[in-house]
């Protein structure tokens, strides 16, 4: 597990960004039982989670693209690429989850581009971060969790 401290203005940004998207989901027309009370927040965190990991990749010197929806489609792409050829998918975890996790469909989902690397990120205050990093296989290996709206690939805490 690794820990590191990122900066206030992360979510200042991922308000602004989440918000974005937010409004912009609201106009897909999407089914019901895909439709969440916490949707906003959701997104805010996941933008939150990848503005962090930038900033991590940032202090480390790397070079890297953060793949951004500019409209109310989602990205196919992982979301960062680093070094022009590594692609990690970010997921952020809210504050009470007790393991890494991420949505099963998406994982196996074909027309989505399978990311190298999975980063899990979760937010324990509004700057300090856990995170691991898994690769596609190791994520493939994962144990399967029905949640409330959709099956779970988890992982405890290294």
């Amino acid at each position: 597990m690794n820990y590191t401290t990122v900066s206030k203005e992360i979510q200042k940004l991922a308000e602004i960004e989440g918000k974005r998207i937010f409004d912009n989901n609201q106009k897909r027309d999407r089914p019901l039982d895909q439709i969440r009370d916490n949707e906003l927040e959701i997104n805010i965190l996941g933008v939150m989670s990848e503005l962090a990991a930038c900033e991590i990749l940032s202090k480390n010197n790397r070079v890297y693209r953060r793949n951004q929806p500019e409209s109310n489609k989602s990205v196919k792409e992982p979301d960062i690429i680093v070094d022009d050829n590594i692609t990690v998918e970010v997921k952020g975890h809210p504050k009470h989850v007790t393991y890494w996790r991420m949505n099963k469909k998406a994982f196996y989902d074909v027309k989505k581009k399978k990311a190298d690397f999975y980063w899990m990120i979760k937010f324990t205050t509004d700057t300090d971060v856990q995170y691991e990093i898994f690769t596609k296989e190791e994520v493939s290996k994962w144990e399967t969790k029905q949640l409330q709206h959709s099956p779970v690939l988890y992982s405890n805490y290294r």
